[in-house]
């Protein structure tokens, strides 16, 4: 029985090692960024641990609509880039690489979308 509870407790701890890991990964994407375009109007996606929320505003910073929240899950690649996997049958996965605060988001078959830290430019919240 003690065996047991010493297995539980060592998986336990490669667990939780393997979750500080993962969020030291995701630690540069964490929080929001911007994509402008060309119209005047912006895109907003939210980056936490374990999802990311995107939602679009007017030229005038109003939020068009209530934020998306998808669920993902993130896996570092070999150039440094992290891949955000949503989750279900929701959406196709991302390729997110950051250097500074300049973020370039790429999804399969699209051409890639350059966003900037919301420090940079006032965005207002969403109202959901």
């Amino acid at each position: 029985m003690r065996i047991v509870g010493i297995c539980v407790a060592v998986v336990g701890f490669f667990m939780l090692l393997g979750q500080a890991m993962a969020a030291d990964d995701t630690a540069p994407i964490i929080g929001r960024w911007v994509d402008r375009l060309p119209d005047g109007t912006a895109m907003i996606t939210g980056f936490s641990a374990h999802t990311v929320t995107f939602y679009s505003v007017n030229a005038q910073g109003m939020s068009m609509g209530p934020p998306t929240t998808i669920t993902v899950q993130y896996r570092k690649l070999s150039d440094g880039a992290l891949l955000a996997t949503p989750i279900g049958d929701i959406g196709e996965p991302l390729m997110v690489k950051v250097k500074n605060d300049i973020m370039v988001l790429t999804f399969e078959g699209l051409p890639p979308r350059t966003l900037m830290r919301e420090k940079e430019v006032a965005i207002p919240k969403p109202h959901s």
